[in-house]
């Protein structure tokens, strides 16, 4: 894993990497689909985002962005996605729009520590930004090009300790998993 910021931008007082969902789509999944050079090379690539727990993420350091917050390219993956200590669980769906126009969709996942069905919700969101294939035209849309808009996504995974849904309250208050992962442990 490589670190997302150049040297000279950690040096500049108070600035903060935060593209919009818009930006994230348009000047930075939709250019490394195409092979474009993006605004600036700083999101990192890891592999299989989804294998990474975001308590790994923030013990090694990786691809911190702002505060508890990491963006990565990966790959795509479907269904539950299992990590070290936990899972990740697709709750919702929405769009990603650009003067009206749909240009890519954001699945939202939650992780849970412990085995599924019968994990512990955290405060952990990850959101997988995808590319509308429809948004890419004409020539761009060769074989190739298609596998990589099906295949490469950015993913964002952040806290969300303004959740005030009390149904998804995380019982933990440490960073750690350490619950126990079955009935009989």
């Amino acid at each position: 894993m490589n670190l997302p910021l150049p040297p000279e931008f950690k040096q500049i007082p108070g600035y903060r990497f935060n593209p919009t969902d818009t930006e994230l789509v348009e000047d930075y999944l939709k250019r490394k689909v195409l092979c474009c050079p993006r605004p600036l090379d700083m999101i990192p690539i890891l592999d299989d985002v989804y294998s990474y727990s975001p308590f790994q993420l923030l013990l090694n350091n990786s691809g911190v962005m702002d505060g508890d917050t990491w963006i990565f390219f990966s790959q795509r993956k479907t269904g539950i996605n299992i990590a070290k200590e936990g899972y990740y669980q697709v709750c919702t769906e929405r769009e990603v729009k650009s003067i009206n126009e749909v240009i890519g969709f954001v699945q939202t996942s939650i992780f849970y520590c412990g085995e599924p069905p019968n994990g512990y919700i955290t405060d952990w969101i990850l959101e997988e930004f995808r590319l509308n294939p429809n948004a890419v035209y004409g020539r761009e849309t060769n074989h190739i090009t298609q596998k990589r808009i099906q295949n490469i996504v950015v993913c964002k995974i952040f806290r969300d300790l303004q959740s005030s849904d009390t149904e998804c309250d995380s019982p933990l208050s440490d960073i750690e998993c350490d619950l126990p992962l079955s009935d009989t442990e």
